[in-house]
């Protein structure tokens, strides 16, 4: 597990403590995510994850907590040298768990999946780049597609790209 950018990567083949009872490639349930890395450190990320985010809907009504799909490598200038990482999808999660030392159950929010509002104003805004749309039910949702289209959205930015990755963050 490792912690980049303010989300947190769920799978981090680097790391040589590895102490978890499955791996990510043994997992045959789709609905269970398996972190890689001690069970310990990624107990306290998750810990700090969702007392952090209920923290910030307890204070302010809002959800903060997201899982990201899709993430654009771009920099600021044509000659940048600092590459900027953003994610493209953000679909609201809440992170719970019935007592200590249960597991923790991520489940969707029911705020409405979107595309990462930020990014897609600044890419509008300094680029005239727009970014698709998502289907009206997430359900609808063909990953794949989507970051195709951004490929082609940004095909003129020779050093920018998009990952096919996943993680969770505020």
């Amino acid at each position: 597990v490792q912690e980049e950018q303010g989300f947190l990567n769920l799978e981090d083949p680097g790391d040589s403590t590895q102490d978890s009872a499955k791996s990510a490639a043994s997992v045959r349930d789709p609905n269970e995510l398996v972190g890689e890395g001690t069970r310990e450190r990624t107990a306290r990320v998750l810990y700090t994850l969702r007392s952090r985010a209920q923290t910030e809907f307890e204070e302010r009504g809002t959800n903060v907590l997201f899982v990201a799909l899709g993430f654009l490598r771009w920099t600021e200038i044509a000659t940048g040298s600092v590459q900027l990482v953003s994610p493209l999808i953000l679909i609201p999660a809440q992170l719970e768990r019935q007592r200590p030392r249960q597991r923790y159950r991520l489940t969707m929010a029911p705020e409405e999946v979107i595309v990462n509002p930020a990014i897609a104003l600044k890419l509008k805004n300094d680029f005239g780049i727009t970014l698709p749309d998502l289907p009206e039910n997430p359900e609808d949702l063909d990953l794949d597609t989507f970051l195709e289209q951004v490929n082609q959205a940004i095909a003129q930015k020779t050093a920018w790209q998009v990952s096919k990755e996943c993680h969770i963050g505020l």
